[in-house]
């Protein structure tokens, strides 16, 4: 087997150990991927195992693709089965119906958009929870504390009004979903181990289809996934990858526990460390290992790498500006080493601030970026809508921009009369609508006259606005003319926008409109490849960067973000044990650099100085 050649001691000892338990304790960048999908190779050529006989099980849809595409490869077929944990738990719910079997007579998954459509579909119909207004509690800050209180996590303050509200409001969604067969998609698995616990037939199933069971990121598992692996993997071969230090999900229900004691279920398991590092330099390593050391509950490693740089980067500000203003001043004075996309800017959590001046920065910088799990502002309908009256202003024959305006806005202009001016163009070779509308009484066509009054009031509606006037003011008339009736989401988003507008207009003096529009969409299509990343320290995990820059690293830190972590109580956490996460928090988001790294902080940070003694290769 070829493969067998390439890997590194570690690797070929996990690959070609008999033993029935493996637990494989793989540090950052050690190629855990790698290990898993040559075991797999060898026990399917060499061991003639069936495909269909193992399953490996991950967290993400990427982590799945990426295995299933590299053994299509390799096995030239493949029939291994490769499912995040939610899959695996739909195929055991949908297999010939066994839901049924749990009193579900139709079961519907739904996702984010339907929960949040769902619950703002019951306030609407619900008139006593203006307490919620008056708090300014959002949808989705309403789906965050569904999740606390789903695990019986909700930490309640003084507020209690407000949050015996909240906790109401969540009893009648849980009804709702109940009496319509709604699940959430978290629920699969505590349903799917509820199904295997109570039907012996459908476990006896899963117990013998399976003789290998690999399961990657174990140090993230939960308490309902670790039930479900245990119920299915009692009689197979299992093999567990994880790394302690990269544990940072407690706050939605992880534990590392599972990982940590996973000898003590099996006695006689295997354990086998990745410690050879291919990603980062030995001046990174040696500062996140240094680093993540402090924390006292864990498994110890030491990650080796023959790879060398400068040593990382701490400076110490906490004002945002100056943090923001230098690492893009570094991004743009290495543009022609590193392409944008090679660079990453990390933070611990969406702050508001940050997020704002960051855009701004970036667009007087001229770079490119996107920002993980945000939606493009210019994307929102109702920006697209503004920016359609803009572009039809500029240039009122331009068919597309006044049949978004007319049919989107208030005009009452919809499909229907619009068939009837296609048909008008057709038959009399007039290229715009425009000119039929303002030209009505030209065309003795009896369909338009009905529309009469609403032409003419489109007409007169847009007539009264001056495209020379400086397009921020024109921006601002438009909102406020068209979309006072927004309803409170869009509305910020166009405030938005005419907040961006503003400040192109503070840094280029008087430019027209057609220039912003035409500058807008440059900026829009510059190509999705190469474009500088920028995401939560959370997010960051699995991936790599060559530049890695880590911003506000500040006093408050980790204590600003206790609302992130459940009841000390539930978890027997102490201030301790949050600190640790936050640790390991940073050190992922540190061994995600290949080539150099920068971290940003206050000097009063407990971190930050804890990085500044470390700080230098020796």
């Amino acid at each position: 087997m070829e493969q067998l050649k390439r890997l590194n001691n570690s690797q070929r000892q996990a690959v070609l150990s008999n033993s029935k338990e493996i637990m494989l304790v793989a540090g950052a960048g050690t190629g855990k991927t790698n290990t898993i999908i040559s075991k797999i190779e060898y026990l399917v050529t060499k061991k003639e195992v069936l495909q269909s006989n193992i399953l490996a099980i991950t967290f993400t849809n990427k982590a799945v693709n990426e295995i299933k595409e590299r053994l299509n490869i390799s096995l030239g077929s493949n029939n291994v089965v490769v499912n995040t944990f939610h899959e695996l738990a739909r195929t055991i719910i949908y297999d010939n119906d066994n839901y049924k079997k749990l009193g579900y007579t139709n079961l519907t998954i739904i996702d984010d958009e339907i929960k949040e459509k769902t619950i703002s579909n019951m306030l609407e119909i619900t008139d006593n929870f203006e307490i919620l207004n008056r708090y300014g509690i959002t949808i989705k800050k309403l789906m965050q504390d569904f999740l606390l209180i789903k695990n019986n996590l909700y930490i309640k303050s003084k507020e209690q009004d407000l949050e015996n509200q909240i906790e109401t409001l969540y009893a009648l969604y849980i009804m709702y979903l109940k009496n319509n067969d709604l699940i959430e998609i978290d629920d699969l698995i505590s349903i799917s181990v509820n199904l295997l616990n109570n039907d012996k037939e459908i476990l006896s199933k899963y117990k013998n289809r399976f003789t290998h069971i690999f399961i990657d990121e174990y140090q993230d598992i939960n308490r309902s996934q670790y039930d479900l692996i245990k119920l299915i993997s009692s009689k197979t071969n299992i093999l567990v990858v994880g790394d302690e230090d990269q544990s940072i999900y407690s706050w939605r229900g992880s534990n590392s526990k599972y990982f940590k004691e996973f000898q003590k279920e099996y006695p006689n398991c295997e354990v086998i460390k990745l410690e050879q590092n291919y990603r980062s330099t030995k001046e990174i390593l040696y500062l996140a290992e240094s680093f993540i050391k402090q924390n006292k509950n864990r498994i110890d490693k030491t990650l080796i790498t023959d790879r060398t740089n400068t040593i990382p980067k701490i400076l110490l500000t906490n004002e945002i500006t100056k943090q923001i203003t230098y690492t893009l001043t570094e991004i743009q004075k290495n543009k022609n080493k590193y392409n944008y996309n090679q660079n990453v800017i990390l933070i611990r959590n969406r702050n508001i601030e940050l997020i704002t001046i960051l855009k701004i920065k970036l667009v007087e910088y001229n770079i490119p970026y996107q920002i993980i799990g945000d939606y493009p502002l210019y994307r929102r309908k109702v920006v697209k809508d503004l920016i359609s009256v803009l572009r039809f202003l500029e240039n009122k024959n331009n068919n597309y921009h006044l049949k978004r305006v007319a049919t989107n806005l208030k005009f009452g202009l919809g499909k229907t009369f619009f068939k009837i001016l296609d048909d008008i163009r057709k038959n009399l070779g007039i290229e715009t609508y425009f000119e039929i509308i303002e030209n009505y009484n030209k065309y003795h066509v009896k369909k338009l006259k009905r529309y009469t009054n609403k032409m003419e009031e489109f007409i007169n509606f847009f007539d009264k606005y001056n495209i020379e006037k400086s397009f921020d003011t024109l921006i601002e008339e438009i909102i406020y003319d068209l979309f006072y009736q927004t309803k409170n989401k869009d509305y910020d988003y166009l405030q938005e926008f005419l907040k961006e507008a503003r400040e192109y207009y503070k840094r280029n003096g008087y430019k027209t409109t057609k220039e912003y529009l035409d500058y807008i969409q440059y900026f829009k299509e510059l190509s999705t490849k190469d474009k500088l990343q920028i995401m939560t320290m959370h997010a960051s995990k699995g991936l790599e960067f060559n530049n890695v820059y880590i911003l506000n690293i500040n006093s408050n830190y980790p204590f600003l973000y206790k609302s992130n972590y459940m009841k000390l109580d539930k978890l027997e956490l102490s201030n301790n044990n949050i600190i640790e996460e936050e640790r390991r928090l940073l050190y992922v988001a540190m061994t995600r650099a290949i080539d150099n790294l920068y971290i940003f902080g206050d000097k009063n940070s407990k971190f930050i100085k804890e990085l500044n003694s470390f700080n230098g290769y020796t």
